[in-house]
């Protein structure tokens, strides 16, 4: 998890790691999606709008492809 990795790292590191994340999820976003941070370490995508029920799918393969840090 990368709240695990934030306190081991210390504040500012988690900080930027957590950017990191959030960077590397909005790259694989269109324009209208929406990205929220829930908790320390928690995300929800909003993806708007869904015309192919296929769609969440692909973009969370994307999203896990292109993560800078194993996804867990």
């Amino acid at each position: 998890m990368i709240w695990k990795k934030e306190k081991k790292r210390g504040d500012k590191k988690g900080d930027e790691l957590l950017i990191e994340v959030s960077e590397s999820i909005k790259s694989n976003l269109r324009e209208n999606d929406v990205l929220a941070r829930l908790r320390s370490d928690e995300f929800a995508i909003l993806l708007s709008p869904i015309k192919d029920k296929e769609i969440p799918g692909i973009v969370a393969q994307q999203i896990i492809q292109s993560s800078p840090h194993p996804v867990s």
